[in-house]
């Protein structure tokens, strides 16, 4: 009988390893060109230990636009996107959350105060939009229920928040984009709709027709998520053409 106990250990413990290292390796930033990270004479890059921002050194457009990760998922992941989106003339800060989720309440509060502090500090740019990706989009929702008046616009991506009365955005101000996709397996197209009564009624809904859940960085596949049904690159395309499109339309607006 010990033995065979000794046998089970063995065995999940030996799953345990396997499964973290599958998991490390799932949300690694990976299959893009690592240039994008590098500043040029389009794009300054810079990094500290708070976040990674991409600046526009000539036609700056008056918005600015800050983005939390998905949970778990390299703040690098999202490089891709936000280099594009900056190349419109946009200054975009992926900030990095604490242990890549910020699970804490406190962490989560200084993830905001941060954002805050980002905004102050850069206090040429007229105006502001913060978004996010799955636990990303929902820091980015709590933080516009709790400082919707220093900022313009909402941009939420594959997420199913806000989904709770207690976060309830419907009578925000703010300028909000929902960008989902058909297969997504982590924020599915019904729960994403069925929360709808959540944001305002003029929100900007963009759906993304045969994209999944991790296509919408640059990382590997996660537990739960769906088959996509375009590739990485179109689905990237058209998730940049729709920010580009919000951080537009705050300007005009």
């Amino acid at each position: 009988m010990k033995k065979f106990l000794k046998i089970i250990r063995i065995v999940w413990v030996t799953f345990g390893v396997l499964f973290t290292l599958w998991m490390a390796n799932s949300f690694r930033a990976k299959g893009f060109d690592r240039s994008a990270l590098e500043s040029d004479q389009n794009i300054t890059v810079e990094e500290t230990d708070q976040f990674i921002r991409f600046q526009p050194n000539e036609n700056q457009q008056s918005t600015g636009f800050i983005f939390f990760p998905g949970g778990l998922v390299a703040t690098e992941a999202y490089a891709p996107m936000s280099r594009a989106i900056s190349e419109q003339g946009f200054n975009v800060f992926i900030v990095k959350l604490p242990f890549g989720s910020a699970p804490l309440k406190s962490q989560e509060t200084s993830i905001q105060n941060l954002a805050l502090k980002i905004m102050d500090a850069n206090n040429s740019l007229e105006y502001w939009a913060v978004g996010g990706h799955s636990r990303g989009a929902a820091i980015a929702s709590r933080f516009a229920l709790l400082h919707g008046d220093a900022f313009n616009g909402l941009i939420l991506i594959g997420t199913t928040h806000p989904k709770e009365e207690a976060f309830d955005l419907s009578d925000s101000t703010l300028a909000v984009t929902k960008i989902y996709a058909t297969n997504d397996g982590l924020a599915g197209m019904d729960e994403v709709e069925a929360n709808s009564q959540y944001l305002p009624e003029d929100t900007n809904w963009v759906l993304i027709d045969g994209g999944n859940h991790s296509q919408f960085g640059y990382y590997g596949s996660q537990l739960g998520d769906n088959p996509a049904a375009i590739s990485r690159e179109v689905q990237q395309k058209l998730t940049v053409e729709a920010v580009l499109s919000a951080l537009k339309s705050i300007q005009e607006r």
